[in-house]
């Protein structure tokens, strides 16, 4: 056993160093960031990960202000934060809002307008067809409301939504929001809060208010627009 034990030992000396728990060699140097878009709090979530304040004789640290961050890290881990903040601390964007009111009915031949979107409301409901019958778009900023009408045989559905928060994320991004849909004959069709990913549809929900018509769903696609789109200029 005597040939083996110090070769086990090293090995777990080094497997621990690299896991951040004992690293007495490392060199630290401090770094201030100061935050334009993002709050302290929402940064030190994201920075988190890359400090390590449990390593042995080489404790890392952060502490918040208002307006930034201060790190105490290895260069290395300090280089890493550089890249994940430039990722998130970002404008927040504008948002443009695309809603289509889609019809179940018993229609075998796919409406063209929604073609893109024929494969995954077959995945998700089992109607025989679906057809486009009004859209509707909205541009919307983190923190404002807005609404617009939709018509359906006839009767004026109103579209309206609370935009609570903009998320930039390395992708496009995600936007939390409540959305309620209600008719002036039928009342509340729909009302939902949820987080969509920016740039991709989703299918929101689906009722059936008259009984002589067929189900009615809800589709949304965020999208990104510039400051100057949003203000119509």
């Amino acid at each position: 056993m005597g040939a083996w034990l110090p070769a086990l030992v090293l090995a777990l000396l080094a497997g621990a160093a690299a896991s951040g728990c004992v690293d007495r060699g490392a060199k630290l140097e401090t770094k201030t960031y100061r935050l334009d878009y993002i709050q302290p709090q929402d940064a030190a979530r994201i920075v988190e990960p890359y400090v390590h304040p449990k390593r042995k004789g080489a404790e890392g640290s952060m502490s918040q202000f208002e307006g930034g961050l201060t790190v105490r890290e290895t260069p290395a881990n300090l280089a890493r934060i550089d890249s994940v903040l430039a990722l998130y601390d970002r404008p927040v964007p504008n948002l443009r809002l695309r809603f289509q009111l889609i019809e179940a009915d018993g229609a075998s031949a796919a409406d063209p307008r929604i073609a893109s979107l024929d494969s995954l409301l077959r995945g998700l409901f089992r109607y025989e067809g679906y057809r486009l019958v009004d859209e509707a778009q909205l541009t919307a900023a983190s923190g404002g409301m807005s609404s617009a009408s939709m018509m359906v045989h006839g009767v004026p559905f109103k579209l309206t939504v609370r935009l609570r928060k903009v998320r930039p994320t390395p992708g496009a991004g995600e936007a939390d929001m409540d959305v309620d849909l209600d008719a002036r004959s039928y009342g509340d069709i729909l009302g939902t809060s949820l987080t969509v990913p920016i740039g991709k549809t989703v299918v929101l929900g689906s009722a059936r208010p008259d009984p002589e018509h067929g189900a009615l769903i809800v589709t949304l696609k965020p999208e990104t627009i510039s400051p100057d789109a949003a203000s119509g200029g």
